[in-house]
């Protein structure tokens, strides 16, 4: 088993992004705002990677989070430091490995998700 061990298991495709310019303590403050930012986060990857793989669903994805450091805000506000966000995919078509990463990055995954996060969070 590779639990514990920091690598991915085979059929999992992991990725690390940075959402930035987000109030992280106003989002984590209330559970109804970080539930839908997480799902928001999941169902983007879902739309982005099952042209690739359609096995992947909504069960396939989890996603862990963290504060941010506040390197990529454009903010000058302290309290806009950002999320990091670790998502997990497990695929059934793992062959397909690569081509789901670069799916998945030139989806439009970041502008949908911004649109999203706009919207749920104001």
């Amino acid at each position: 088993s590779n639990k514990e061990k920091g690598c991915p298991l085979p059929a999992e495709i992991t990725m690390t992004f940075v959402v930035s310019n987000v109030n992280y303590a106003k989002v984590i403050a209330d559970p109804v705002s970080t539930k839908k930012v997480l799902d928001d986060t999941v169902e983007n990857i879902v739309e982005a990677v099952k042209m690739q793989d359609p096995s992947v669903d909504k069960t396939k994805v989890s996603v862990d989070y963290w504060k941010g450091s506040g390197l990529y805000s454009a903010s000058e506000k302290p309290d806009y430091p950002g999320m990091v966000i670790r998502a997990k995919i497990t695929s059934a078509n793992i062959s397909k490995r690569d081509l789901i990463h670069s799916t998945f990055l030139n989806s439009g995954f970041e502008s949908d998700l911004e649109e999203d996060l706009d919207r749920d969070l104001d």
